[in-house]
């Protein structure tokens, strides 16, 4: 039995260098950013009074915005809060608050207006949602090398991280898989 619970600890908490996660981090960062170049069109995807349907999500806090008149700039809010989270994510500026930002803005925006995304999106928010746990910044971020500016000899030293939240990437990436499979 011994045997069997220290191979599933191995499986989920054996330490892995912190680099894929940088790497990660800056690619859903970037494809994020990209993501949001595409949806530029503020009247369309973020006012009110474009494509949001009022039918779904936060069919209140619409219906609040529109009559105070704060519609579009809470479009507005939305949309930079959005692309500043996603931005600080790839560039790993403050990474252990921007990756939940980035989390929180991508789960505010299906609830905003769904009718732009995709399935790809909805991956994207799973995948943000596993490197929330994991150390995305301690590596080939701006993080990083500000900790080096401040403190030279701690900075050759990389803590390494579980392997448990790129285990349940890839969990996800078979789900998905199986799912088109079928």
């Amino acid at each position: 039995m011994n045997h069997v619970l220290d191979r599933w600890e191995r499986f989920w908490f054996a330490s892995i260098p912190p680099h894929i996660y940088a790497l990660l981090r800056i690619v859903f960062g970037f494809v994020g950013c990209i993501t949001l170049l595409g949806l530029h069109d503020l009247s369309t995807h973020w006012f009110l009074d474009g494509l949001v349907p009022f039918d779904v999500g936060a069919v209140a806090l619409k219906q609040y915005l529109i009559a105070h008149g704060t519609g579009h700039a809470a479009g507005v809010v939305l949309y930079i809060s959005t692309m500043a989270s996603f931005v600080a994510m790839t560039i790993g500026f403050q990474t252990r608050l921007a990756v939940p930002t980035a989390l929180f803005t991508s789960l505010m925006q299906v609830a905003w207006n769904y009718v732009p995304l995709s399935g790809a999106d909805a991956a994207m928010r799973v995948f943000l949602f596993c490197l929330v746990w994991a150390d995305c910044g301690s590596v080939w971020s701006l993080d990083a090398w500000l900790a080096a500016r401040r403190n030279p000899a701690a900075s050759a030293v990389v803590e390494s991280g579980s392997i448990a939240p790129l285990r349940l990437m890839r969990f996800q990436v078979a789900l998905i898989y199986f799912n088109a499979g079928l």
